[in-house]
């Protein structure tokens, strides 16, 4: 009988391993300067030029943020034209490089780049446009709508005393969170660019999960989705799961799609996951019940002194740890 071994992995090159924890940023960041903890994660893109004396590991994330429609409370957001206008007018690049730092990676489809495994297809490339909120505008001004002397977009159908009038506003809700409100800035002032009038509403987290998620509440919603290590898009795109605590926070209800996401649960082939999710994917896009923006970094700030850190897959913050056995500060 082999002797019991208390290390699974066989034993770690460190000792010790303390955890600390901090109210906010600038205590952590106050708390690695002072040479009180050597590592940390969670550090927002803005904060990491101020780590010098640190390595920066990154790893990006199983996140989705993107802007989802509810098309149940906003009329001017049933029309798919404004939906794929609000889209293409929007320059993910420049996003992820404003607002991340260029710590993510942008996203046209509902699957995070750890996770994807080459399932969907690659975006199709197209003629980049110096301005993809005026190029968007101008398709919409093509299909009847008219710019007003105050730069909001309106259409006008029917005549005299039929005719009704629709004009391109509605409130883009999201949380009180650093990453998040500069997303929705950013979205927002490309979608006034092109024409939109939008209400940025900004919620504390606490709040926007019970009154505005949880009961439908808002016109559209900038927020994000944790995507599990395996490929199921049930929970996120099913029409049964529309209603709370269901996680399809587009309300998005598709008899096709329905069936195909059925049916990748029940498929252990992987040939066929590829074909349903292709199929899966042609259903979401053609009808534009979200715009997905971006996947963020895991960024983590390491000392010049340890070495043998492998990040990997990061469902989860503390999935960090899972190569610690082999971290060091010794070397031959």
């Amino acid at each position: 009988m082999q002797p019991f071994n208390e290390y699974a992995l066989g034993k770690p090159y460190l000792s010790r391993l303390t955890l600390r924890f901090y109210q906010n940023e600038a205590a952590l960041l106050a708390a690695l300067k002072e040479g009180d903890v050597e590592t940390a994660s969670g550090i927002s893109p803005a904060s990491v030029a101020e780590l010098g004396r640190f390595e920066i590991l990154r790893s990006p994330l199983n996140r989705v943020f993107g802007v989802f429609f509810n098309q149940n409370q906003s009329e001017v957001l049933r029309i798919r034209d404004v939906r794929a206008a609000l889209e293409e007018a929007i320059d993910r690049d420049a996003l992820v490089a404003e607002v991340l730092r260029g710590y993510g990676v942008s996203l046209t489809s509902p699957v995070p780049p750890t996770v994807a495994n080459g399932m969907l297809r690659k975006s199709a490339s197209s003629t980049p446009v110096s301005d993809p909120a005026l190029a968007a505008r101008e398709k919409l001004v093509a299909k009847g709508w008219e710019l007003g002397e105050d730069g909001v977009l309106r259409r006008t159908s029917g005549s005299g005393s039929d005719a009704e009038t629709v004009e391109l506003s509605f409130a883009l809700s999201t949380g009180n969170v650093p990453e998040l409100r500069a997303a929705a800035e950013f979205v927002k002032k490309t979608w006034e660019r092109m024409g939109a009038k939008v209400e940025l509403q900004v919620f504390d987290q606490g709040d926007l999960s019970q009154n505005v998620i949880r009961p439908r509440k808002y016109d559209a919603l900038l927020f994000g989705e944790v995507v599990g290590r395996e490929l199921d898009l049930y929970a996120f795109w099913h029409s049964s799961q529309r209603n709370d605590p269901g996680l399809n926070i587009a309300l998005y209800a598709n008899a096709t799609a329905d069936s195909v996401l059925e049916k990748l649960r029940a498929t252990r082939s992987e040939e066929e996951r590829q074909t349903l999710y292709g199929q899966f994917e042609a259903e979401l896009m053609s009808e534009v019940p979200a715009i997905f923006l971006y996947a963020p970094d895991f960024v983590y700030s390491v000392p010049n002194t340890i070495a043998g850190i492998e990040l990997g897959f990061i469902g989860r913050p503390s999935d960090r740890f899972l190569s610690i056995t082999q971290w060091h500060r010794e070397v031959d």
